[in-house]
């Protein structure tokens, strides 16, 4: 997935207040099947400023547009075993 974004042409990161985030009109919605991992947690960053070649995990571009006063960051998602011994 990608590498069919990189294959676009490169969108610019500076926006004007009220300027729609989705220029690239990606899915809104995505579904992953994620499974508990065997033994550590597994920690995943989800972009949230749509500004990703790697969407929808987080590449840190969202950095640029913090730098313009737009507060924005990744989704931080923690995957973990369930303490639950029915789980």
């Amino acid at each position: 997935m990608g590498n069919l974004l990189l294959k676009e042409k490169p969108v610019d990161l500076f926006r004007k207040k009220g300027d729609i985030l989705n220029l690239r009109n990606l899915k809104a919605v995505h579904v992953e099947k994620v499974y508990p991992p065997l033994k550590k947690s597994k920690k995943i960053s989800v972009c949230r400023c749509w500004k990703s070649n790697n969407f929808p995990y987080c590449d840190n571009s969202h950095q640029k547009l913090q730098q313009q006063g737009v507060i924005c960051g990744p989704f931080l998602l923690e995957v973990r075993r369930s303490n639950n011994a029915n789980a």
